[in-house]
């Protein structure tokens, strides 16, 4: 029981911005995520996280004792922009640790250059390697990547790495590692060849100030 429909809650970020409220929205779920939210500890296991490329069948009697007549539930949608934004099923799923309040490791992958994930350094500090990883939210084909610097500062300025692909997010193949040149310019490193994979994984080794600390502006998958 909600007074807000998951559309409302989409497309509001902060409780104050909801509108007031008239009603009560009643959900029935097929499928619920799992606890955590990978920003700075674990995700949930694999079998408690939904897969978006597949359907779920629900079906169900609401009967105060006995069945009256058939109820008919319309599902509930997602605003427009989200059910065709392939953008909008992108999200995290593993991080080493990432620094609150301005090292979210969504930033990664967030299409914004001047945004950065930058693992702890602030209460706690965690040592080499860093990760993030990242479920696209569908299957696609790449044949390289690449990586952005950050461009506001040269401190966790990632060195050495390797970047793995995954179609079920538990086996994983390394499809390109090395060093990135300490810049903040687009930098490729290619596959050898189409590559198939929903997930990847960026494993940052160490960093060119030998800093323990790790950042990244963005890394975008080569789909040309």
């Amino acid at each position: 029981m909600n007074p807000y429909s998951p559309a409302e809650l989409i497309e509001f970020s902060h409780p104050p911005e909801l509108p007031a409220s008239t009603k009560t929205e009643f959900g029935l779920y097929a499928e619920t995520r799992g606890l955590g939210g990978a920003s700075c500890g674990p995700p949930p296991v694999p079998r408690d996280i939904i897969d978006t490329t597949r359907d779920y069948a629900l079906s169900f009697v609401i009967s105060p004792g006995k069945l009256l007549k058939a109820v008919a539930v319309e599902p509930a949608q997602l605003p427009e922009t989200m059910r065709r934004s392939a953008a909008a099923l992108v999200r995290v799923v593993g991080c080493s640790s990432a620094e609150p309040g301005e090292g979210d490791p969504m930033h990664i992958a967030d299409g914004d250059p001047d945004t950065i994930w930058h693992s702890q350094y602030g209460v706690t500090m965690g040592n080499y390697p860093h990760s993030v990883t990242i479920d696209l939210g569908r299957e696609v084909t790449a044949k390289g990547v690449s990586f952005l610097g950050r461009r506001n500062g040269v401190n966790g300025r990632v060195k050495d790495f390797t970047f793995e692909v995954s179609l079920d997010g538990r086996n994983w193949t390394p499809v390109a590692g090395g060093a990135l040149q300490n810049n903040a310019e687009w930098q490729t490193a290619t596959f050898g060849g189409p590559v198939t994979l929903r997930y990847w994984r960026f494993t940052a080794l160490n960093s060119h100030y030998k800093n323990d600390f790790g950042s990244m502006a963005e890394i975008r998958l080569v789909v040309d």
